[in-house]
């Protein structure tokens, strides 16, 4: 009984440990995937947009800065980075933006 708690225990502490690795790597999938360029290009967004969206891109250099902040809620940087995104783009530029990226 005692081995199982053990066992138990350890397979619940890595197992946090890798989601919150996972989270942090989708995180930065959604940087890297997209051609940033490209859409600020093709939505013919301001200088002022552009910089913002690259601002958002650079805001947690690392692991350790964006585990600072979503430590807790690691599923939350979905929300708040496309929260972000839709205040940057405008509501009509970011469903055109969300269409492009799920086609």
């Amino acid at each position: 009984m005692k081995k199982l708690i053990i066992t138990i225990m350890l397979v619940g502490t890595f197992g946090l440990s890798y989601a919150q690795t996972d989270y942090y790597n989708d995180y930065r999938r959604s940087i890297t995937d997209v051609n940033w360029q490209s859409v600020i290009s093709d939505l013919v967004l301001s200088t002022t947009q552009a910089n913002q969206i690259y601002a958002l891109n650079d805001r947690y250099r690392d692991y350790d800065s964006w585990n600072s902040v979503y430590d807790n809620n690691p599923d939350r940087w979905r929300n708040d980075r496309y929260v972000e995104l839709e205040r940057i783009l405008g509501r009509d530029k970011y469903a055109k933006f969300i269409k492009d990226k799920i086609l």
